[in-house]
C-alpha cells in the first residue's frame, strides 16, 4: 500500500482488507494466549496432585500434565513443554518410589527430553536442576 499512489482504485479495498486482517490476527493472538494460559493453569493443578499429600493422585497428575504437554506442543511453547516434561518425569519418579511397575525408564526419558529443551533454550538454572535429578535416578 505504501507504494501505491493515494488515488489508486484498489486502495480502499486494500485498506479494508488490512483492517479486517489485523483485527482478526489480534483476536487470534488473544485466543492463543488464553489457551496457553489455561494449559499453564492445568499444569499447576497437575503439580498439586503430585505434591499435596491430601490430593495426591498420580493418574490424575499424569493426565493433566499430558493434556498441557499436548497444548504446548501444538503451539510450539518450548519452555512450557520442557516444564511439562519435567513434571511428567517427577510423576514417574514418584511411581518408582511407590513401586508402581517399571517406570524408571519413563521418568528418565521425560527428564532427558526436558533437559535437552532447557539446553537448547539456554536456561542454565533448569539444566543444572535436571542434571541433579538425573543423577538421582
Amino acid at each position: 500500500m505504501r507504494r501505491l499512489p493515494s488515488n489508486h482504485p484498489t486502495l480502499p479495498e486494500q485498506i479494508e482488507q488490512f483492517e479486517t486482517n489485523y483485527t482478526m490476527g489480534l483476536r487470534l493472538l488473544s485466543e492463543l494466549g488464553e489457551i496457553v494460559d489455561r494449559a499453564e493453569e492445568i499444569l499447576d493443578i497437575s503439580r498439586a496432585y503430585l505434591e499435596v499429600n491430601v490430593l495426591e493422585n498420580l493418574d490424575r497428575a499424569e493426565a493433566l500434565a499430558m493434556e498441557s504437554l499436548q497444548i504446548f506442543l501444538d503451539y510450539n511453547r518450548r519452555k512450557l513443554e520442557a516444564s511439562a516434561r519435567q513434571l511428567l518425569g517427577e510423576i514417574y519418579l514418584r511411581r518408582v518410589e511407590g513401586n508402581q511397575g517399571n517406570t524408571k525408564a519413563r521418568a528418565y526419558q521425560f527428564f532427558t527430553e526436558s533437559l535437552e529443551l532447557y539446553r537448547s533454550l539456554d536456561i542454565q538454572g533448569k539444566v543444572i536442576e535436571l542434571e541433579q535429578q538425573l543423577k538421582g535416578i
